[in-house]
């Protein structure tokens, strides 16, 4: 059953995303917003199809659940230069003197034969000038330097589209939200005129400037619902496509699962078979899903629901299983379209569909997800506290990269840990999240959240930083 949501009918919304193209276009970023399952991706696929097919250079990155401003604008310049080779690293010679940029790649074994930025340090060596808690002197502001990059390269095009998908502005807390806002906000001020993004996301950025335009969808009417059912295969009589209409009201994802599963046992008979009403004709699809899981598939997609996304080393860690055995599940799930994958820095990153994640979500009880929750902190934990280890070892030849994948694992497990404290102590969480850890994890684990808590890496946190400290030391 395909994770995605079919592109129909929405000429319309297209016609409003190619309009931000061109000299004449009324804005230099747009937002493609509306409910879980309306097709935004899918909208933006084909837009990026459209372009490409007119020769328009297309960045697009998925942003998933982002940790920092900082890393996101990092991992969408290793996008940019993998579209336009050594734009960003020039960039980087310009910016920084040679002594300091050998002293940031040192630690790392791969240089180019210039002795400048090789491709395989360009990651590392933005994490370290994007850090202003490092000991260097010449940091740069992530926000003016993207810019710059943009600025530089967009001389040589008519046109350029960045695609930043999959924004999950629900799964942030408030600080960082405003911070992501107004990231946004400052780079839409000053893009070049013929340089657009787009951002998918399930709500618009608040207080938007004038030069950030709204594209929002919403349901399928009974032609496009009547489209869908073509493209399907079955025949279009007038009661059916009604009762098929009905029954989804123009949902795009709940109108393609419907098909779908009428593809195995025919669309009258899952008319007959299916509830009339949508809230149970929704439960009703999730639960001809899960019937097609496997028992390990299905423990392991309730054993990650409190997660937006699936990386096998987190899941590994949750749920007992080895990596290679999480790895053949994920896999098998995303041949058969049951959830979706992205590659971040080598590995494969998976996740649901968020309509199916919180159905499962909602139906797991709250000792199941507290457990969940708990096994999930312990993990990110277990892994910022490895990756921090690293970066105090002068021998670690990448200690850059390891400080950005520690950042990351920290952000997740303070997540997790507020999602927690709002029925419990932090002290008796913290406790137990340490109670199942050998002593060398736990020694990486207190050091990781003392050096977290007790610096600003830690400002955009709502929990009680003292208290934290207050039980590790």
């Amino acid at each position: 059953m395909d994770v995605s949501s079919p592109f129909v009918n929405r000429t319309t919304e297209m016609n409003r995303l190619q309009s931000g193209l061109g000299p004449e276009s009324n804005a230099q970023m747009y937002t493609v917003s509306g409910p879980s399952g309306f097709g935004k991706s899918a909208l933006l696929d084909e837009f990026a199809s459209t372009c490409e097919s007119e020769n328009i250079p297309v960045i697009r990155y998925e942003i998933g659940n982002p940790d920092t401003v900082q890393v996101f604008l990092q991992r969408l310049l290793e996008e940019w230069e993998a579209e336009f080779p050594n734009s960003v690293r020039e960039k980087i010679k310009s910016e920084v003197s040679p002594s300091t940029i050998k002293s940031i790649s040192s630690a790392s074994s791969i240089l180019d034969p210039s002795g400048g930025v090789g491709s395989a340090v360009l990651g590392t060596t933005l994490a370290k000038l994007f850090n202003t808690d490092d000991d260097i002197t010449e940091t740069i502001d992530p926000i003016h330097f993207v810019l710059d990059v943009i600025r530089k390269e967009s001389e040589n095009h008519d046109q350029i589209v960045l695609i930043i998908d999959q924004y999950d502005v629900g799964g942030l807390n408030e600080n960082r939200k405003k911070k992501f806002n107004s990231a946004f906000q400052e780079i839409s001020r000053d893009l070049p005129d013929n340089v657009t993004w787009y951002i998918g996301s399930s709500r618009h950025i608040p207080n938007e400037p004038e030069n950030i335009l709204r594209v929002g969808l919403s349901e399928l009417d009974d032609h496009a619902t009547e489209e869908l059912v073509q493209k399907h295969g079955f025949s279009v009589e007038d009661d059916v496509i009604g009762e098929v209409y009905n029954r989804t009201r123009g949902h795009p994802f709940i109108l393609n699962k419907l098909l779908t599963l009428a593809d195995n046992t025919g669309l009258k008979n899952i008319l007959n078979d299916s509830p009339l009403n949508r809230p149970e004709l929704i439960n009703y699809l999730e639960d001809s899903l899960l019937n097609e899981l496997t028992v390990e598939e299905e423990q392991l997609l309730r054993d990650s629901c409190v997660l937006r996304e699936l990386r096998p080393h987190i899941l590994s860690e949750m749920t007992d299983r080895s990596q290679a055995k999480v790895r053949q599940l994920l896999a098998g799930l995303h041949q058969r379209a049951i959830v979706k994958r992205r590659e971040e820095a080598g590995e494969w990153v998976y996740r649901c569909h968020d309509l199916q994640r919180d159905y499962i979500l909602d139906n797991e009880s709250s000792r199941e997800k507290r457990k969940n929750r708990m096994n999930a902190a312990r993990a990110f934990l277990i892994h910022g506290g490895e990756f921090w280890n690293n970066t105090q070892m002068s021998e670690s030849g990448r200690e850059t990269q390891d400080y950005t994948l520690y950042l990351g694992h920290m952000m997740n497990f303070d997540f997790q840990l507020e999602k927690i404290t709002d029925t419990h102590d932090i002290g008796f969480c913290i406790d137990q999240i340490l109670s199942n850890v050998n002593s060398i994890e736990k020694e990486q684990a207190i050091n990781a959240i003392e050096h977290y808590y007790s610096t600003n890496l830690s400002y955009e946190s709502n929990l009680d930083t003292d208290a934290i400290l207050g039980v590790i030391l």
